[in-house]
């Protein structure tokens, strides 16, 4: 995981950042069952918790972009 997060994190293709996003929040959720897994790097985990609030405000902005349509 540690070797991926920086080759995929890229503007230029937000859909492969948000695929990855939602991989790695997947596999964070499982991590309290494989212990062995738990080898994130503290500033991959900075830079996932950055693109989940950039994720985050890109919904809210969408969803608040539909609801007024």
């Amino acid at each position: 995981m540690n070797e991926i997060l920086p080759l995929v994190h890229t503007d230029t293709v937000p859909g492969l950042d948000i695929a990855l996003f939602i991989g790695t929040i997947q596999h964070m959720s499982s991590m309290g069952e494989f212990k062995q897994d738990q080898t994130l790097k503290a500033n991959n985990i900075k830079k996932l918790l950055q693109r989940t609030e950039e994720i985050l405000k890109e919904l809210e902005d969408r969803l608040k972009h539909n609801y007024q349509s």
